[in-house]
């Protein structure tokens, strides 16, 4: 059975970028999200926010302040879960997908609810796609910043994986790739490692991709047993598939996202 959904918001025209964020049971974040996609600069741009079984979303009147408060917002209130989907990251890529369903930009970005952009994130990303027009996705780079707002230390440790030896071995592989640093708190993403390793990723909320490459390309929702036990979430996939069907990716090569640790794709040992 399909759960059920109620729209706040009115679909638009002339819209440059839509956003997508799937949000669950934590509004003050959605908020500071959604005030980011406000503040950004020189383009219209389209807010679509889907509830993944999220009660917070549903209680009377929110749904209906936030749309008033954020202009060119839409609201997907969901009741429940993605009938037959249990893996998280199956779970939130069907509320992307909603999201991407329901956007009217010509191009589409992607925002995690506890995330926010800079004011040129969207600017940048679109001057990436320009100035390279071989490439399909623009993605940017990010700056880690702690639950608290404080800039991530690494210590020489990768902070979403618990095994502290594993996780300081892949530190210093990222270093070799220049993605990450000592003393400093961004990652300089990559979709694949230069040797043509795969081990590297861009985050999802750092994604811009024209509305008709992702036509073409969703995010993944159906995992096999061995995806789902090495835990490989849906951002990591996108790239994958977007890689197999032999799309390009451009950097914007400025760090444009503010990436808060402890979502739940962060295990989150206290490396900060």
């Amino acid at each position: 059975m399909t759960a059920p959904v109620v729209v706040h918001g009115q679909r638009l025209t002339g819209v440059d970028v839509s956003v997508v964020t799937p949000t669950v049971n934590r509004i003050a974040l959605l908020e500071r999200a959604m005030a980011s996609v406000q503040a950004q600069e020189d383009l219209r741009v389209q807010h679509v926010i889907v509830g993944d079984d999220c009660p917070a979303l549903a209680q009377p009147g929110v749904a209906a302040r936030l749309v008033r408060d954020y202009p060119r917002t839409i609201v997907v209130v969901r009741s429940g879960c993605a009938p037959g989907v249990s893996y998280r990251p199956a779970r939130t890529s069907f509320a992307r997908n909603i999201g991407i369903g329901m956007a009217s930009g010509q191009f589409i970005a992607h925002l995690d609810d506890d995330n926010e952009y800079e004011p040129d994130h969207l600017t940048s990303l679109l001057d990436a796609l320009r100035k390279d027009p071989s490439a399909s996705v623009a993605y940017s780079w990010r700056r880690l910043l702690t639950p608290s707002g404080s800039e991530l230390n690494f210590r020489g440790l990768n902070p979403w994986l618990q095994d502290e030896v594993v996780s300081r071995q892949f530190f210093l592989a990222q270093q070799s790739f220049r993605i990450v640093s000592d003393g400093s708190s961004v990652m300089r993403d990559l979709p694949v490692g230069l040797d043509g390793d795969d081990r590297f990723h861009i985050d999802s909320s750092e994604l811009l991709v024209p509305a008709a490459v992702h036509a073409r390309l969703a995010f993944r929702t159906s995992y096999t047993q061995q995806e789902m036990a090495a835990w490989l979430c849906e951002d990591r996939a996108f790239c994958i598939d977007a890689l197999a069907m032999g799309l390009r990716f451009a950097p914007s090569r400025k760090v444009t996202l503010r990436y808060y640790l402890g979502g739940y794709s962060n295990g989150c040992r206290p490396a900060y």
